[in-house]
Formats: C-alpha cells, structure tokens, sequence
C-alpha cells in the first residue's frame, strides 16, 4: 500500500489531465486493524478526454472505464481521521484506456 501524499500525487498526475471525470465508491467495508480503521469499497469510475471541449457529448474513444476496489487504511490525527494508506486494485477497464497516457500529458502541463 502506498502512504495517502504519494496516491493523492500518482492520482492527480493523471486525472487532473481529463476533461471529465466521475467516480462512484460504494459498499463501503469497514473492520478495525493494528495498522488502523481499514475500508474496503468498489470503484466504478468514468474518464473523459473531449475531441471538442465545446460539446458535453462524449464517443466510445473519448472515454474510458474503470472497475475496482480501495483498500483504505485511516488512523487518527489531531485533525480527525485521514487516509494514511491506499491501494486500488483495477478489475477491469474499457473503453480507450490510450487516454490516461494523454491524460498524464495534460496533467503535466497545468
């Protein structure tokens, strides 16, 4: 599992390089561990990269999808509980998967 500051980093490396993005996180499951309070949850997540900004309407090449599940470790601090671990294991995906490379193109330049 990585620390929550180098998923957060690895994540917005990518996804703030989409046009679009919605994720759903759902069954969340929680049990207490040495490490912490871990969860479990499903991801179903949506990724858009629009050939014209100009529309809201996205084609089969402009998309991809992506299934999978969080495993979150949470431990105390003197703020309140925050992510100290995370780890997304993907399922499956489809779609164009080629977008996260342009994605992370984008990204780099904001």
């Amino acid at each position: 599992m990585r620390k929550a500051e180098d998923w957060l980093s690895a994540l917005q490396s990518v996804v703030n390089g989409f046009d679009v993005t919605q994720h759903a996180i759902t069954n969340h499951r929680f049990r207490n561990t040495p490490e912490g309070i871990e969860c479990r949850a499903y991801l179903a997540a949506e990724h858009i990269i629009f050939n014209d900004p100009e529309t809201n309407f996205a084609t089969p090449d402009e998309t991809a999808f992506v299934i999978g599940e969080y495993t979150n470790v949470y431990c105390p601090s003197n703020t309140g509980w925050k992510i100290c671990k995370s780890k997304l294991v993907t399922r499956y995906s489809k779609g164009n998967v080629g977008l996260f490379a342009i994605a992370g193109e984008r990204a780099a330049k904001l």
